[in-house]
């Protein structure tokens, strides 16, 4: 009876104990596949939306010194684990790979939740600028841990407000009832009569005499200071509206140390190319630069874009507007669909298809886009994981028939509504944000039935809805069989790291 127990016993928990192997050999994987070289480390910055806790070991050593503050970390979303060490050893038998082997196993004795996703990235730092054991001491070695905090009315308007500091300076917001262009999901609006005349600006000028001007590209009046070369290297253009009909002069008023001055040019004397706002400098930490890379790389026509903006995707929001200016010179966006999943909504309260929190603007115009996203994440934090990006998806199909949709979604989130996706008729093209760790398969499927691709910061999936039943696709260090439409990732870690 005893041998039979134990039998028993040991069967019902073998299947935790091979969850936590495969656990532990993800983790391991994922470190010597993204392995950095810093002279020393430097803890990413806590966010209203992230902290970052440090757990700390010795020099040379596997103890963990301070396994208490794993407890802060314990149950919620965590995005990344960086094992931090030192390159120098003074003892060449010395095994840096057995230190380091030890010290993940007991972060998974007292932080087991960090080697339950295969979506959180993995990251070893070896600091260089050791030279000896005293150096060595002086540097910090064990694991930083960055999870995400659960979102509240106090940590939306701290990112709300962090987005608002790098906003302004940049433009100068306009009251809503001057120049915005919302239209809520009923499609009511508050465009006024004066924003819509501004916003027509036409191709080509005729004059009396005959003669016609050809304006290069079509630039809405709030988005013009974007367009303008200040006159020296320390001036910024921090106002501009053109001066007549044709558009073709313009009056800037620059800021120059610490005054403004007002100045009327040709605008072809001034014209630039922008490279986008220095909305990214806010989130230095972040080195996912997916929305902008992505957005330069392809050359979508025709296509609206649906943007999830709960607290979590603050830094990725502030991609989308640094991309603005560009998206708005071309003119092949048709508009910006803005989702929050449910504009507060309990989980309980939040219906398939009916959960709300959708936003739209055709008009795209740097004050009024702006405004409508600003008031998008005030009026909801997402609550659970899961986002109602499908809901948004087929909104706005509705608004521009016969065009594609591009969808900035964040990875961790899977869509709660992705049994509705057989209903979308237009390719949806998947920027996926958070994905440095894994990619999340529920977005490989939306992209694949609905004829779309999915996009990385260094890698444009393309060929998914031309894959075969049992073929697989590699993706960063990923593999994924095709199996029934569904992505299944292979996960088969080579034991020669």
């Amino acid at each position: 009876m005893r041998i039979l127990f134990a039998f028993v016993l040991l069967f019902s928990l073998l299947p935790e104990a091979i969850a936590q192997d495969k656990g532990y050999d993800r983790a391991y994987y994922g470190l010597n596949m993204n392995h950095v070289k810093p002279a020393r480390f430097v803890a990413a910055s806590s966010t209203p939306a992230t902290r970052t806790i440090l757990i700390e070991c010795p020099f040379a050593s596997a103890e963990i010194l301070n396994p208490t503050a794993a407890n802060q970390a314990k149950g919620q979303v965590i995005e990344k684990v960086q094992l931090v060490y030192t390159t120098y050893r003074s003892d060449e038998s010395f095994s840096q790979q057995k230190l380091n082997q030890q010290r993940l196993k007991n972060l998974q004795r007292i932080l087991p939740d960090a080697f339950s996703s295969p979506l959180t990235e993995w990251q070893l730092v070896g600091q260089t600028a050791a030279t000896n054991p005293e150096e060595g001491r002086n540097c910090f070695h064990g694991f930083a841990i960055t999870y995400r905090v659960a979102p509240s009315e106090t940590t939306i308007k701290a990112e709300s407000d962090r987005l608002d500091s790098m906003y302004h300076g940049l433009i100068t917001i306009r009251k809503p009832t001057d120049s915005s262009s919302i239209e809520d999901k009923d499609g009511s609006s508050t465009t006024s009569p004066e924003f819509k005349k501004s916003f027509d600006i036409p191709g080509e000028i005729t004059h009396t005499d005959g003669s016609t001007t050809i304006v290069p590209r079509n630039i809405p009046d709030d988005s013009l200071r974007y367009f303008i070369k200040p006159s020296s290297p320390g001036s910024t253009v921090v106002e501009a509206h053109f001066s007549d009909s044709s558009h073709t002069t313009v009056i800037v008023t620059e800021r120059f140390e610490n005054h403004k001055r007002k100045r009327e040019w040709k605008l072809e004397e001034h014209r630039t190319d922008p490279e986008g706002m220095d909305f990214g400098s806010g989130y230095s930490n972040n080195p996912d630069s997916v929305v902008i890379t992505a957005i330069r790389r392809n050359g979508w026509t025709n296509f609206v874009m649906v943007c999830d903006v709960t607290s979590s995707m603050s830094p990725y929001t502030a991609q989308i507007f640094a991309a603005m200016p560009s998206v708005i010179e071309n003119r092949k966006c048709k508009g910006v669909m803005f989702f929050n999943d449910g504009d507060g909504k309990t989980t309980n309260q939040k219906r398939m298809g009916k959960v709300g929190g959708i936003y739209f603007t055709k008009e795209l115009r740097m004050d009024s886009t702006w405004m409508l996203a600003r008031k998008c994440m005030a009026r909801g934090n997402g609550g659970d994981l899961p986002e109602n990006n499908v809901e948004a998806l087929l909104q706005a199909e509705k608004s521009n028939p016969g065009g594609e949709l591009v969808l900035v979604a964040d990875n961790w989130a899977s869509p709660r509504d992705l049994s509705m996706c057989d209903e979308l008729t237009q390719p949806v093209h998947v920027i996926l944000c958070c994905a440095r760790g894994g990619v999340n398969p529920d977005y490989l499927f939306l992209a694949r039935v609905t004829g779309g691709s999915l996009h990385l910061r260094d890698e444009d999936i393309t060929n998914l809805p031309q894959m075969k039943e049992g073929e697989t696709v590699k993706i960063g260090i990923q593999t994924f069989l095709l199996h029934n439409d569904h992505f299944i990732p292979l996960e088969n870690f080579s034991k020669q790291y």
